[in-house]
């Protein structure tokens, strides 16, 4: 489902459990293939290029959240990875597995 550029990282706190996508490209990837998000976090005084851009829009046209972030609070959110200004919050998948196709 997710292309192989694509890293996502489990977050689990007291409150609630969410997985993250960061960087451009991947979060706008994500956003293209419909990936199940409820908020788009951008980093206060990024460089607004044109994958900024799309990924605003598509959170715009599918309801979900955008906020504006201390870059701080990003780098927590993501434990430093490179996420480029830009992580989606994503709601955890939980699949069940079809007898069928493990025997």
């Amino acid at each position: 489902m997710y292309s192989s550029e694509v890293r996502v990282q489990k977050v689990v706190t007291q409150r609630k459990s969410y997985d993250l996508i960061i960087g451009r490209n991947p979060v706008l990837e994500a956003l293209k293939n419909k990936v199940p998000a409820f908020s788009l976090r951008i980093a206060n005084g990024i460089d607004i290029d044109e994958r900024v851009q799309e990924a605003i829009k598509f959170a715009n046209d599918n309801d979900i959240s955008i906020v504006q972030v201390d870059r701080r609070d990003l780098d927590r959110i993501t434990d430093h990875g490179p996420h480029q200004g830009l992580c989606l919050l994503c709601c955890p998948e939980y699949r069940s597995i079809d007898k069928n196709l493990v025997e």
